[in-house]
């Protein structure tokens, strides 16, 4: 028996879909929303670093603007300052006060012995020194090598004062020289 095989039918290509419409929208819509929350956080983060960026030119622009209040006031006193020593001639060193005593203090200060405050006073140039020295012969060590230098030999230092520094175990010390009387004024002379 012949079988009778209709090849048309059976040969017909049904349509398959792969993608149908509603899973393509929601793929496009889900991409959007996706996007969109993408810019809003980008929105954000830009907002938070704009802050910030403008506190921090704020913040310059003080800084900017004291520093040229400063410079304002220190710019007349850059005016009046005096050379540099190391250019001066060495016969107008005088005018500069108590710059002698000063290297001369550096020079022949001895060791184990720290000045913590120098006082000089005009019209008689009186000095006063204040430190702490190890052991108290220290003081009498600094008085007899200040009497070597050529600025502090003519000084004589006539007030002296030690205390024990109870906690550092060191002598501290005040050495001063007195207003010369009128008697020594005249036999000087």
């Amino acid at each position: 028996m012949p079988q009778n095989i209709n090849l048309l039918e059976e040969l017909t290509i049904k349509k398959i879909y792969a993608f149908n419409s509603r899973l393509i929208t929601q793929i496009s819509l889900g991409w959007i929303l996706l996007l969109i929350l993408i810019y809003i956080l980008a929105i954000g983060i830009n907002a938070d670093r704009k802050k910030t960026i403008l506190k921090l030119e704020v913040v310059q622009k003080t800084i900017e603007t004291k520093i040229n209040s400063y410079n304002q006031i220190l710019l007349p006193l850059k005016e009046n300052v005096l050379p540099d020593v190391k250019t001066l001639p060495s016969g107008s060193i005088n005018f500069l006060g108590f710059y002698r005593y000063l290297e001369d203090l550096a020079k022949f200060t001895p060791h184990g012995v720290w000045l913590t405050n120098i006082v000089f006073s005009e019209p008689n140039e009186l000095v006063t020194i204040q430190g702490s020295a190890i052991i108290a012969s220290s003081v009498s060590a600094l008085i007899n090598s200040l009497s070597k230098s050529d600025d502090f030999k003519n000084k004589k230092f006539d007030a002296l004062q030690l205390r024990e520094n109870i906690s550092t175990g060191n002598t501290d010390f005040t050495i001063s020289t007195l207003a010369p009387t009128t008697i020594e004024t005249n036999e000087d002379e």
